[in-house]
């Protein structure tokens, strides 16, 4: 873990400074994720880095609105991407803003430095094509393809995490009320539908399962399968596809449940329980990318130039 390793007297030294931390303990003591503590240590690392090798002090209380912005435009200098550099600087606001309620500091040398953009690149989702090539790939007569075509129908039509899909248990599918319990970021649980292909498709794995591991999802070795595991599956059947123009994950599952979800009429309100966002911000971009299709339809309809007669 990142916390243990941080407490470790073989980093317990002047090459982590000691503000980082105790603000990454701070953060473990709040309940982040192990995963979270990694983004952060690494994010505000690149900025602490930076500065000692331009000979300047990265404590809080010598950080300066022009040293900042100067790690910015580095951060841009080395073809670091918009979705990148944004959250680097919000981790960097986030040390900011605890160090204020720490008194460390009084004021944020970032109040006049604007967040970066991130841009509005719309997100590349699969289509029914690209899903029924993978499921193709995974004849549920097989053990190994069962175990992947449930996988892949859970992730449709759920929507959750790679992490919360590893995480599930046999416990948490009720059939009967056609449901998974899933155990999301900062350990909430919430309950999510699940519809009847994904329950045929768990089904059809469960007739081939001969191991006593409580997960949902194990590897040949009957233990809980981690999620190297399936994006190293994913990885395989993407390139036996020949899935192109899309990445074959189980984040761009993710993608594309709620692009479709919201594309069938649902509300963004409730794709937000669904997804387990704390937030709607996250959710804007799944707008963006159903507005955007829904105007080259309308488009495509209208034809504003069909009478002009060009050709």
């Amino acid at each position: 873990m990142i916390y243990d390793t941080l407490l470790s007297t073989s980093l317990a030294s002047s090459r982590i400074p000691a503000f980082l931390q105790h603000f990454i303990l701070a953060k473990k003591v709040e309940g982040r994720s192990p995963r979270t503590l990694e983004w952060y240590h690494e994010s505000i690392g690149d900025f602490v880095t930076f500065c000692k090798a331009n000979g300047l002090d990265p404590s809080p209380t010598e950080i300066r609105p022009i040293h900042v912005r100067a790690w910015l435009a580095n951060l841009q200098d080395r073809g670091l991407g918009k979705a990148t550099i944004n959250n680097r600087f919000r981790a960097l606001s986030s040390l900011i803003s605890w160090c204020i309620g720490e008194e460390i500091i009084n004021d944020s040398p970032l109040k006049n430095i604007r967040t970066p953009s991130v841009g509005k690149t719309l997100i590349p989702v699969f289509t029914p094509d690209h899903v029924r090539a993978l499921l193709y790939l995974c004849p549920p007569n097989t053990w190994w393809g069962a175990r992947d075509r449930a996988i892949i129908l859970t992730l449709l039509h759920t929507g959750v995490r790679l992490s919360e899909l590893c995480g599930l248990g046999l416990r948490d599918v009720d059939f009967d009320q056609e449901e998974i319990k899933v155990n999301g970021k900062g350990s909430k649980e919430r309950k999510v539908y699940l519809a009847k292909e994904a329950q045929h498709a768990i089904i059809g794995w469960l007739r081939h399962r001969n191991d006593n591991c409580e997960s949902l999802f194990v590897s040949r070795h009957g233990v809980s399968l981690t999620p190297d595991a399936v994006k190293q599956v994913f990885h395989d059947l993407g390139k036996r596809a020949g899935i192109k123009g899309v990445r074959c994950s189980a984040h761009t599952f993710r993608h594309t449940f709620a692009v479709n979800f919201l594309k069938a009429g649902g509300s963004v309100r409730h794709l937000q329980e669904i997804m387990g966002h704390t937030s709607m911000k996250p959710l804007e971009v799944y707008l963006r990318t159903v507005s955007a299709d829904d105007a080259i339809e309308v488009h495509r309809q209208i034809r504003p130039f069909r009478d002009w007669r060009l050709e």
